[in-house]
């Protein structure tokens, strides 16, 4: 058979998944590679659980005082719409299309 689909040379490049699952993560936003704001309230949950509970973070008086003007769910709250704003997304738009 000539001139044929099997007498042409053809090159195969070969990907590793690893190489695969990189290329698509670089399609994402950052946003959508931290698993967007469910994944990312959990993660500020954990942390600021840690942050309110330090002794060195409260031994100054203004920061004790402050762990104490806001309430834990407002102020995490409050830090989850931060990172998600700087990831680019709004969580009232979240909320508008959910």
């Amino acid at each position: 058979m000539t001139g044929g689909y099997f007498s042409e040379p053809h090159s195969v490049t070969l990907r590793t998944p690893k190489e695969v699952t990189m290329e698509a993560a670089e399609k994402l936003s950052l946003y959508d590679r931290l698993g967007g704001v469910y994944s990312i309230a959990t993660v500020v949950d954990e942390f600021i659980d840690r942050v309110m509970a330090d002794p060195r973070l409260n031994a100054n008086p203004l920061v004790d005082e402050a762990h104490h003007r806001v309430p834990p769910a407002g102020f995490k709250y409050l830090v989850t719409e931060m990172v998600c704003w700087a990831k680019g997304v709004s969580l009232v738009a979240i909320a508008s299309t959910e």
